[in-house]
C-alpha cells in the first residue's frame, strides 16, 4: 500500500519545465491537425501549462524525509481517480475523437469567466507554494520537520492550495467545450477533497496539538467567513492545584515562581505568553480545605497572570508575579511562596501573537506585561525586525531577553508604579514610523494603554488585525474594578 501511494503521488509530479511546455505544445498541435483547435483550448492549455510550471518549479530540490503517510491505499485512488480528471480526460478530448460527442460551442460568457478565473488560480496556486516551502505532500502524508505554516495566505485560510486547485478545474471547465472533459477535473477533485479533508486536520491535530486548535480557532478551511468547517472544541482545562517547587526573585521587583507536578502533564504546549487565572489561597488554609473550596465556595480570590515557561517533559511550569511589596494578594503570595505552597490555577488560554507576519514589530511592556512581551520576543523569527519598549522600577529590574538581533531593545525606569507616567507613548510617539506592516504586542496600565491605542490605531491608522494593545491594570483599581471599567468602556 505504501508503494500505491509513492506511485500516485509520482503521478501528481509534473516533471521537468521542458517536459511540460513540451506536452502542451504537442496537445496544441493535435488539436490543430484534425482540426478541433478553438480559443478557449489555446487558453486551457495555456492555465494549465503555467501552473504546472509552477509546481514543477517547487517540486525541485530534495524533499524532507517522509515521517508519516495515512490511507495508503485509499490516497493512491484518490490521486489516480484526480488524474483522469485533470489531465487524461481534457488530453483524450483534445488530442483524439473519442469524446467528440460530448462537444460543444462555448459560450462568449464561459471564456470570460475563464479569464477572470485564470490569473486568480495561478497567483493563489503560486502563493501557496511559496508560503509552504517544503512543508506539503501531493498525498495525506507528513514529512520530517514538518512545519506549521500560519503566515501569508495561510494566515486566515488553512487550505488556500486546495481553494487553488477548486478555481484551477473551474477554469477547465470555464475553457473546455466539452459535457464531460470540462467539469471532470472540478468534479473529481472535490470529490478527493470532500474524502480528505477531514482526516488531514485530524494528522493536523495529531501532529501539532494544541498550535493546530489556536490556528483552526482564527481560520477557516477555504472560504473566510462561508466555509470554515466543524472546529475542534477550545481547550478550557478546569482548575487544579499547583505545588510550588521553587521561588526567587529574578530582578528585586520580579518573583519567578516554578510549579512542579503531575498536574501539570496535561497542559498545552506553546502558551507561553498566553493569560492564567490564578486562585489564592487565604494564609495559614490548608490544601484540604482549599480543595473543598474550589468545589463549593466561597470563591478564593482570582488573578489573571502570564504563563512564562512550560516545561512538559519535566512537569514544570514558570509564572512571573511583580513585587508590589505586602500590597496585592497575589504579590504577597508570591513573597511568602516556598516549596510546597500551593494554588489554584486555570488555563491557559491562547496566546496573544499566533503568527508573525509583519515587516516589524513594535513591543511595549511595564513590568506588569514584561513577561508577556518576553515570550512574545522569544516567539518572533530571527529575521525579525522592530522595537522593544520596557519601563520597569529600577536598573536592577532589566532581565536577559532572547530576541532576534533584529529587534533593538529600550529600557526605561519608572521608580514610582503608582504615578501616571507617559514614557512609553513619548517614545512611541517620537519614532519615525516604518514602512511596511507593522504588528504590536503592547500593554501595561490602563491609562497609558488608552492613550497608545488612540495614537496608533486612531492616528497612525494601524489595523486592528495588527494591533494587540491592552490594558492590564489601573491604578487605583484591582482587577475585578479594572476588568468592570474595560468592559464598561468596551461597551
Amino acid at each position: 500500500m505504501a508503494d500505491e501511494a509513492k506511485d500516485a503521488a509520482r503521478n501528481l509530479r509534473t516533471g521537468s519545465p521542458a517536459i511540460v511546455a513540451t506536452f502542451a505544445v504537442v496537445l496544441l498541435g493535435a488539436a490543430w491537425w484534425r482540426g478541433a483547435l478553438d480559443a478557449g483550448i489555446g487558453l486551457f492549455l495555456l492555465n494549465t501549462t503555467v501552473w504546472m510550471l509552477i509546481r514543477a518549479r517547487f517540486e525541485g530540490g530534495t524533499p524532507l524525509p517522509v515521517a508519516q503517510t495515512r490511507r495508503e491505499g485509499r490516497e493512491a485512488l484518490l490521486v489516480r481517480v484526480v488524474w483522469v480528471g485533470m489531465f487524461l480526460l481534457p488530453i483524450l478530448a483534445i488530442a483524439t475523437p473519442l469524446l467528440d460527442f460530448a462537444a460543444y460551442s462555448l459560450p462568449i460568457v464561459s471564456i470570460v469567466l475563464g479569464l477572470l478565473l485564470a490569473p486568480l488560480g495561478i497567483w493563489l496556486f503560486w502563493r501557496s507554494h511559496a508560503d509552504l516551502g517544503r512543508n506539503w505532500s501531493p498525498i495525506l502524508q507528513l514529512r520530517k520537520g514538518h512545519k506549521l505554516v500560519a503566515h501569508g495566505v495561510y494566515a486566515r485560510i488553512r487550505h488556500p492550495m486546495y481553494l487553488a486547485l477548486f478555481v484551477i478545474t473551474a477554469v477547465q471547465a470555464a475553457f473546455l467545450g466539452n459535457w464531460i472533459a470540462g467539469p471532470a477535473g472540478f468534479l473529481t477533485f472535490l470529490f478527493l477533497f470532500l474524502d480528505r479533508i477531514q482526516p488531514e486536520e485530524a494528522m493536523m491535530a495529531d501532529k501539532f496539538g494544541a498550535k493546530w486548535q489556536a490556528y483552526t480557532e482564527r481560520s477557516w478551511a477555504l472560504f473566510p467567513k462561508i466555509y470554515k468547517l466543524s472546529k475542534a472544541p477550545k481547550s478550557k482545562p478546569g482548575n487544579r492545584i499547583l505545588t510550588v517547587k521553587e521561588a526567587r526573585h529574578l530582578t528585586p521587583h520580579m518573583i519567578r515562581v516554578t510549579f512542579e507536578g503531575d498536574g501539570l502533564a496535561d497542559l498545552p504546549e506553546g502558551r507561553e505568553g498566553s493569560n492564567c487565572k490564578i486562585q489564592i489561597p487565604e494564609p495559614g488554609e490548608s490544601r484540604d480545605d482549599f480543595k473543598r473550596r474550589l468545589r463549593t465556595g466561597p470563591t478564593p480570590t482570582r488573578r489573571t497572570y502570564t504563563v512564562r515557561h512550560y516545561r512538559k517533559e519535566a512537569k514544570e511550569l514558570d509564572i512571573d508575579f511583580v513585587d508590589h511589596g505586602d500590597t496585592g494578594p497575589a504579590s504577597n503570595w508570591a513573597r511568602e511562596a516556598r516549596p510546597g505552597s500551593f494554588l489554584g490555577f486555570a488555563g491557559p488560554g491562547q496566546t496573544k501573537l499566533q503568527s508573525h507576519y509583519a515587516d516589524f514589530y513594535l513591543i511595549a511592556a511595564d513590568m506588569s506585561a514584561l513577561p508577556l512581551a518576553s515570550a512574545t520576543l522569544e516567539a518572533k523569527p530571527e529575521d525579525a525586525k522592530g522595537l522593544a519598549l520596557f519601563e520597569v522600577t529600577s536598573e536592577a529590574d532589566i532581565q536577559e531577553i532572547k530576541a532576534p538581533a533584529g529587534i533593538e531593545m529600550r529600557w526605561m525606569i519608572h521608580s514610582e508604579p503608582q504615578v501616571h507616567s507617559t514614557a512609553l507613548i513619548d517614545e512611541i510617539k517620537g519614532l519615525d514610523w516604518p514602512s511596511g506592516r507593522v504588528q504590536t504586542c503592547i500593554a501595561g496600565e490602563h491609562s497609558a494603554i488608552k492613550a497608545l491605542r488612540a495614537y496608533l490605531v486612531g492616528e497612525k491608522g494601524l489595523k486592528k488585525a495588527d494591533a494587540y494593545i491592552s490594558g492590564y491594570w489601573k491604578i487605583g483599581l484591582v482587577e475585578d474594578e479594572h476588568q468592570a471599567l474595560k468592559r464598561t468602556e468596551a461597551g
